[in-house]
């Protein structure tokens, strides 16, 4: 349902942690790195590019997107008909007030339970909806309970819905989702049933721009909004036919009829763009490979129907995703299945995404079969009588081409809900039987023409990224290694480029090039102020440094952007103890567990700053609370 936010780079702080290692695969460089072995030694970053035909003029960035935007309302005022059909459609769900428009059962109140003494309560009341984490001991007494208020819920409830948690700018996902299907509530996909982010998921601008309408984003850094977050909550007509100012204001000038077609009218309509035009409207959201790299001067918003998709993201991707052995696919992953059926690739650039769906309208369940099978019979009518499956069978199948030849999967990364095998397969059984022959790709591609469209510095520089961000994730030197010599060069060429120089930051300090992390992070913040992976980065070197007092300057002021982060909390209650200050760092630790009363960190820090601070009753307050932890929670992270 929701996608997951960029990791950033962050030093471990708990003693003996282990970095994972694993064996990378990357356009074509194959860098084993195995399981268990020493931290190769590497050299400082080298700067010598891997492609020779960069040049060292700067690229000018793109012009800004139209703007222009009036909402849905005001399309609703003259194309009436198309707006209210269009509210049968998941789209036009896809965000609302937590109580606007409930699909959810809230009589009463709600309850499941992850693992033995950690129980979810959902509530409902005139005055909102709140989730409650409740951890009890074995005998039933409550160590904590913590209620946060849930503002908005995700999605439309055809399959379910996610709730976010609104904290005056940042957004973060609640650990609690209602699934449709089963008529539940549950964890949300992506939550472990021992070891999640609780209520700390943080939301990022990639989520929104394809969960919501429109965002009021802040400009000064990535994931930041106003404390009223969004213009538009729902996906509206704009998103597929930009942005309704001018067009407006076209028929008004001239008194045009509003269903009057003109080359001179300023409004998209996908059906007058090229087949390949008008998916790439659908793909903006309904292609999320394996990653999206952002071009150059371009935001997660900055996408306009009629353009390519290329012109915003590079998109990596890797087959059709799915899993044959279980039987499941990841929950965006259609587009890459439907490039793959016989439909597609047989039907000489006629097949698309609206070959099958109506962008305006979703058919009721009573008339779902009968309306797929229509769009089935306006290519296969003379086939259609020969159909293999005697009839018994098919009516066992409600007679419907989609239960035969699109099949349900499990979701892999969304429990509890099922998704439609967009490969379009001639028997069921092929799923299994030719599995080989859908088999993943051994590493990432860029996704259809993106490659022949990009120059060979815009090639490289969203291929360093991509690595850049492997390496990061990965811990991998070597990858890191790669990445900064791929890049480097091309900060002459791309000026102003924080997407760039935050991989380069990343990546120089994962080689331990302090100095020139520093440098690269100090110029992202002249561009974006607010940009809290970049004073994290800076924080981090200050600390390796022993700079205790610039360290506490920088963690202070991530605080100040967002007070929702437990190892901010972390770094300056230790930061303030090595400056002296133990009675502000314990304050510190305190504040922090109030947001996060599980963590076993900050727990343990507290026992020895109230040590150290001569006061033992605390101490021993905190080591019997975490004692009690850790009895409920064996698996708990140090």
């Amino acid at each position: 349902m929701l996608c997951i936010e960029k990791q950033f780079l962050r030093e471990r702080l708990a003693p003996g942690s282990e970095l994972l290692r694993i064996r990378v695969l990357f356009c074509g460089l194959i860098l084993p790195f195995f399981s268990g072995c020493d931290r190769p030694e590497v050299s400082t970053p080298t700067e010598q590019s891997t492609t020779e035909s960069i040049r060292y003029e700067p690229i000018q960035p793109p012009p800004a997107p139209p703007e222009g935007f009036v909402g849905s309302m005001a399309c609703a005022e003259c194309h009436a008909g198309i707006a209210k059909s269009y509210q049968s459609h998941s789209m036009a769900h896809s965000l609302s007030e937590v109580l606007e428009e409930p699909v959810e059962d809230y009589k009463g109140n709600h309850t499941f339970e992850t693992y033995p003494g950690c129980k979810y309560i959902i509530a409902a009341s005139n005055e909102g909806v709140t989730h409650s984490e409740r951890l009890l001991d074995e005998a039933d007494h409550v160590i904590y309970e913590q209620e946060v208020p849930v503002q908005f819920a995700i999605g439309s409830g055809k399959r379910g819905r996610s709730y976010l948690i609104n904290r005056n700018g940042p957004l973060y996902m609640s650990p609690v989702t209602w699934y449709t299907e089963k008529q539940r509530f549950g964890l949300s996909p992506g939550y472990a049933e021992k070891q999640h982010p609780r209520f700390s998921r943080r939301l990022s601008d990639g989520c929104l721009t394809c969960h919501s309408g429109r965002t009021a984003s802040l400009n000064d850094g990535p994931h930041r909004f106003e404390s009223s977050p969004f213009l538009e909550k729902s996906i509206g007509c704009e998103r597929c036919h930009g942005p309704g100012q001018d067009h407006i204001a076209f028929h008004q000038s001239e008194g045009r009829d509003v269903n009057a077609e003109s080359d001179s009218d300023p409004i998209v309509n996908p059906a007058r763009l090229s087949l390949q035009l008008s998916d790439e409207i659908c793909y903006q959201c309904h292609l999320q490979g394996v990653e999206r790299v952002l071009r150059y001067g371009r935001s997660e918003y900055d996408f306009r129907p009629g353009e390519r998709l290329s012109d915003t993201w590079a998109i990596f991707v890797q087959g059709s995703r799915i899993d044959h052995t279980n039987r499941s696919t990841r929950a965006v992953s259609q587009v890459e299945q439907m490039l793959e059926s016989e439909c597609y690739q047989r039907s000489e650039g006629q097949f698309g995404c609206t070959s099958c769906h109506d962008p305006h309208s979703s058919p009721s369940p009573q008339n779902r079969v009968d309306f797929f099978r229509s769009k089935c019979l306006a290519c296969h009518e003379q086939q259609i009588s020969d159909c293999s499956a005697p009839q018994a069978e098919r009516l066992k199948r409600d007679n419907s081409c989609i239960n035969c030849h699109m099949p349900k999967l499990d979701a892999s990364d969304v429990p509890h809900t099922s998704q439609t095998d967009h490969r379009v397969l001639k028997h069921q059984s092929a799923a299994i039987q030719n599995s080989e022959s859908f088999s993943l790709p051994s590493q990432p591609e860029l996704f259809l023409e993106t490659e022949d469209q990009l120059l060979p510095d815009s090639l490289q520089r969203v291929r360093g990224i991509f690595l850049a961000h492997t390496a990061v994730k990965t811990q991998n030197p070597m990858l890191g290694q790669q990445a900064f010599s791929m890049l480097k060069p091309l900060t002459s060429r791309f000026s102003n480029d924080v997407e760039l120089l935050d991989a380069l930051g990343d990546v120089s300090y994962l080689l331990r090039d302090a100095d020139s992390a520093e440098t690269f992070w100090r110029e992202i913040l002249e561009i974006q102020p607010a940009r809290e992976s970049a004073i994290e980065g800076l924080m981090l070197v200050a600390r390796r440094r022993g700079n205790h007092q610039e360290a506490l300057q920088l963690v202070n002021r991530l605080l100040e952007l967002n007070s929702w982060e437990e190892h901010f909390y972390r770094h300056q209650s230790q930061l303030l103890l090595q400056l002296g200050r133990p009675s502000e760092a314990i304050q510190s630790a305190e504040r922090g567990l109030e947001y996060h009363p599980n963590s076993v960190s900050l727990h343990r820090e507290l026992i020895e700053m109230c040590r150290q601070a001569q006061l033992e009753d605390k101490a021993e307050q905190y080591e019997d609370r975490l004692e009690t932890i850790l009895n409920v929670v064996p698996a708990q992270l140090p």
